[in-house]
């Protein structure tokens, strides 16, 4: 406890609230039973975005219970529990991990990723990736990471900045420039 007092602010302010009195609480049917946290058998329910799965990555991080680099799925834990818990060296330490090149991580992978756990050095850079990205070669998966209202803004912006491109390389916007400046001239010979 002392390991998760020190380093979550969340934890440091639950551990310091002080038992009450009445440690059993009675139920409908008259029976009393201990109050949560008081007991193995009665643990205090955390709820989501806690799993048995997801606090263990995070304790045996903590703890360094296994000499092995934590896998993709528990390094996304302990970001998601450690942004949760407000655990900074836990938080620090799986955004590195996650952020390195070897991880491979898809642009899409990282601007879900990033949004989901306010990672904000990861957004922009994401974002950049994935609208250089043609919509064609985005997988599947990405687009289940993105969810579908990014996914749908993310094709039609990449659909647009093709367009774009493709307008400027035929000369469309020099020839509007030019449509709309003899506009202009016209329209101040007409005004004077």
């Amino acid at each position: 406890m002392t390991l998760l007092r020190r380093n979550s602010t969340i934890f440091k302010d639950m551990f310091s609230v002080p038992p009450s009195q009445n440690s059993m609480t009675a139920t409908n049917s008259c029976t009393i039973i201990p109050k949560d946290g008081l007991t193995d058998e009665t643990p205090i329910r955390l709820g989501l975005p806690f799993t048995v799965r997801k606090m263990d990555a995070l304790l045996r991080w903590y703890y360094r219970f296994s000499p092995e680099f934590p896998m993709l799925s528990s390094l996304i834990s302990i970001l998601e529990l450690s942004t949760f818990l407000d655990m900074d060296i836990a938080r620090a330490f799986a955004i590195q991990a996650l952020g390195a090149p070897n991880m491979g991580l898809s642009p899409a992978y990282c601007l879900s990723l990033g949004l989901s756990y306010h990672v904000s050095e990861w957004i922009e850079p994401a974002f950049k990736d994935l609208m250089h990205t043609p919509a064609n070669r985005i997988p599947a998966e990405d687009f289940v990471h993105l969810g579908p209202l990014a996914a749908w803004e993310s094709v039609t912006t990449a659909c647009r900045l093709e367009a774009v491109q493709i307008m400027k390389d035929q000369g469309v916007f020099e020839r509007e420039h030019e449509i709309f400046s003899n506009a202009l001239v016209k329209l101040k010979t007409f005004e004077a």
